[in-house]
């Protein structure tokens, strides 16, 4: 709602007469008036009770908050229409079948377009039967989402097929607060200068379960203790309503990361990692942190 504007100023209104000239124009009447119509004569006895100025004031400042305070129903009601006509647009919008893709052609063609995709990565629009946990052989599901919101690219970044590989988990079954955090926290390490293991992030994030334990779908944030990244949405806004495929290539992963991909939805499998001291992981997040003004 715009901010709602400031009623004029008294004085403006009362210095509108606070001189009487003569009009210009036509003979004036006895003890002057206001465009020839009201009497000034205080003993006219058509003249209203009190002073002839304050109750103009006073009309017409009760019919600026009159008019203010319709301004302020409409816009409250326009509000109000507003946010009916946004929860009936977000109703239709959802996908028919529960479960089946918002994405299309037209949808993946703009994706391409804006965050200047190759042609030669094929994005594949699901049909009607296509699910996001079982995608076609030799391709994987990703969401629109990973791209408006998190700003993943291809090839998909090794840091992150590594990590996926470690716990036993493919990409989509990660939420796009648990890619932004890691992507985040990879972006953070390229500008301190510190060089991040697969084992290393393991120690700073934890995986969590969102959802039935048995849909298979996680999220990925800090540790206990071992903040880095603040700030996101703590809502992902239906994301999982726009899904497509995309082949398995080079062209998609990093070379060396082709045979990581994982396509189908399992549990999650909980690493065995190499021991770390805890004096090590304060110090690396305390690095981090240094660089993203964070305190350790």
């Amino acid at each position: 709602m715009p901010p709602p504007y400031a009623n004029p100023p008294m004085s403006s209104l009362a210095n509108e007469h606070s001189s009487l000239s003569p009009l210009s124009d036509g003979p004036q009447t006895r003890g002057g008036t206001i465009d020839g119509t009201i009497p000034l004569n205080i003993q006219d006895p058509e003249l209203p009770s009190g002073d002839a100025f304050a109750s103009s004031s006073s009309s017409s400042s009760g019919s600026r908050a009159s008019s203010d305070d319709e301004d302020t129903f409409i816009e409250v009601e326009q509000t109000k229409k507003a946010k009916k006509a946004k929860k009936k647009a977000m109703a239709k919008v959802c996908p028919d079948p529960p479960g089946s893709s918002l994405s299309s052609e037209k949808s993946l063609r703009h994706l391409r377009k804006k965050y200047g995709i190759p042609e030669e990565i094929t994005l594949v629009a699901p049909i009607l039967t296509d699910r996001a946990d079982a995608p076609p052989a030799g391709y994987m599901t990703l969401f629109e989402n990973y791209f408006d919101q998190c700003l993943l690219w291809f090839p998909l970044p090794r840091f992150l097929m590594r990590y996926l590989a470690v716990h036993g988990v493919c990409l989509a079954q990660i939420n796009p607060r648990g890619i932004r955090y890691l992507l985040g926290i990879y972006v953070l390490s390229r500008e301190c200068g510190v060089d991040i293991s697969t084992e290393n992030l393991s120690y700073l994030t934890d995986f969590r379960t969102r959802g039935l334990s048995k849909e298979l779908k996680h999220s990925v944030t800090n540790s206990s203790g071992m903040a880095l990244i603040a700030g996101f949405p703590s809502k992902n806004d239906h994301f999982e309503y726009r899904f497509f495929f995309t082949e398995i290539s080079e062209r998609t992963v990093e070379a060396d990361c082709v045979d990581l991909v994982k396509t189908r939805w399992e549990r999650r499998v909980k690493p065995t990692l190499p021991r770390v001291s805890k004096e090590f992981v304060v110090a690396m997040h305390k690095e981090l942190s240094s660089g993203n003004g964070v305190g350790a």
